[in-house]
């Protein structure tokens, strides 16, 4: 069995999905939570522990893998829940795109500390979502459900 460590901060976002996989596979892996002060530190310490200055990582026996995304796929892939074949892998990773594209314009609004600014923020994401997620609903429902590929688990539920 590989040996796995997580590295992102204490809190969800963009770790939070390698996590939950993880959780479901009932993995264990070592989680490395860094605190801002410490992702702060230093530009060198950032390029040597993480090669392209981003989280999350994920060490797999030493080497280092990075981008969020790519680390998912592949936790799917290795805990079965990536889709038992390429046409349920195609729609499962549909899904997972339309709903970063929700993400990546609502996150700016989110983490603004000025309330006014993020409500305003907030439209526009809002129009995509309104436009976006139905898709969403629309692939579970004919799926059978409850899950975007019907009765099985996957990455995009």
């Amino acid at each position: 069995m590989p040996q796995y460590k997580l590295t992102y901060f204490n809190g969800r976002a963009r770790g939070e999905t390698a996590r939950v996989l993880f959780a479901l596979a009932d993995v264990k892996f070592e989680l490395n939570d860094v605190t801002f002060e410490q992702w702060g530190a230093s530009e060198s310490q950032k390029t040597e522990k993480y090669p392209t200055g981003t989280m999350p990582t994920l060490e797999i026996d030493g080497e280092v893998f990075v981008d969020s995304m790519a680390i998912n796929h592949f936790l799917a892939r290795e805990f079965g829940l990536a889709g038992r074949n390429n046409l349920e892998q195609l729609k499962i990773e549909g899904i997972l795109g339309t709903i970063d594209d929700v993400i990546v314009k609502v996150w700016p609004a989110l983490i603004n500390p000025d309330k006014e600014q993020c409500k305003e923020m907030l439209k526009i994401p809002a129009e995509i979502a309104q436009k976006k997620l139905p898709f969403v609903v629309a692939a579970i429902e004919k799926s059978g459900g409850p899950f975007i590929c019907g009765k099985y688990l996957s990455v995009a539920d």
